[in-house]
């Protein structure tokens, strides 16, 4: 494996190192330290031939401020939370709130908005890594403070692994997540919708006309949302169901089964063949299949141009919400203590099912 750095240009008088993981097969993974962004995911098809599935933009000039369709980190507390309130310990935090009066993805403190630190990095032979570090300052509302160790991992066998260490100084809600959008056909190829996709998930948690969860757990058997077999993404777009038509597509959070460190989502594109599996140990996972696009869209990487339906995100996340329902899984850590998670991205190819 091979390790380089490069410079990205700069921010506000910072500059932004773009960090080039790569197998030896040409296979390859980048971030920067702007917003702790995947910037590219090159991996190869059917054919052996690279190309990038990840969305995003050429410069930093463009990824700031928050450029279309970037694979960014969120947190401190990834998508919703109803009302922008909750209470620890007896004690009512409020947060920012959107327009829809609700607290996103952790308001001005999203961690999307933020150059992080260089801590480590280094390769081996079936490796390489690097190692980033946020301090979040409690920005937007939320109970002291956290340092988050972040360490992306690129391997010879073309996992990308996401390890989130952090430890904060209060009791607080954390669900970090990253943004990323995939096309397996290829970043600039269009319409997914005749991507497959198989989820972990016996249920879900519907929305109400904000996106936030309504408390209900809802299970998938016999709906448009049931991907515990193969589904083709295009079938939920022209879905009757309500919650697909009040979305325009999928943006529901899945609950995952079983616990601990397993696998949630598996996608496959019968174009270039190749696949993506996703494993993690959080217990949700937002399935988004970018609905929502301005409708001027500039040139994006490449030159590329995006719409609606040119991606699906696997956000893998606590419940939105989940501090204000108690049949949620519990998303309250406690101060002083140190916390780990891990989600891997690992890409593959199968032979042509035609």
């Amino acid at each position: 494996m091979k390790l380089t750095t490069k410079n990205f240009g700069s921010l506000n008088g910072q500059d932004i190192d773009l960090f080039h993981m790569e197998a030896s097969d040409g296979a390859y993974a980048e971030i920067i330290t702007y917003g702790g962004i995947i910037h590219s995911v090159h991996v190869p098809d059917k054919n052996g031939i690279l190309g990038d599935v990840v969305l995003g933009q050429d410069s930093i000039d463009k990824y700031s401020p928050h450029g279309m369709a970037c694979a960014i980190i969120i947190g401190r507390y990834a998508n919703r939370i109803v009302g922008g309130s909750f209470t620890i310990n007896g004690k009512t935090y409020q947060l920012e709130k959107g327009a829809d009066g609700n607290a996103m993805h952790g308001g001005s403190g999203n961690y999307s908005a933020f150059i992080f630190d260089y801590v480590d990095s280094g390769s081996c032979q079936d490796r390489a890594w690097v190692t980033l570090r946020h301090f979040d300052d409690g920005r937007g509302g939320y109970p002291g403070t956290l340092t988050l160790d972040l360490t992306y991992t690129f391997t010879e066998d073309h996992q990308l692994i996401l390890d989130y260490n952090f430890t904060p100084t209060e009791d607080t809600p954390v669900s970090i997540t990253n943004h990323c959008y995939f096309n397996l056909k290829g970043h600039n190829s269009g319409v997914i919708d005749d991507q497959i996709v198989r989820l972990n998930c016996d249920f879900f948690t519907p929305n109400d006309k904000t996106c936030a969860p309504t408390g209900e757990i809802r299970p998938v058997k016999g709906t448009d949302f049931d991907f515990t077999d193969d589904r083709r993404i295009g079938d939920g777009f022209i879905s009757s169901d309500p919650q697909l038509i009040a979305f325009g597509g999928y943006d529901h959070n899945f609950c995952i089964r079983e616990r601990g460190y397993r696998q949630a989502a598996f996608a496959y594109d019968p174009v270039s063949c190749r696949t993506l599996t996703v494993c993690t140990d959080q217990p949700g996972m937002q399935f988004y299949t970018m609905n929502n696009v301005p409708k001027v869209i500039p040139p994006s990487k490449d030159g590329a141009i995006y719409g609606k339906h040119h991606a699906f995100c696997f956000e893998t996340q606590n419940y939105p919400n989940a501090v204000n329902f108690s049949h949620f899984p519990n998303p309250i850590y406690k101060g002083g203590a140190s916390y780990n998670s891990r989600t891997a991205f690992c890409f593959g190819v199968l032979p042509d099912k035609k």
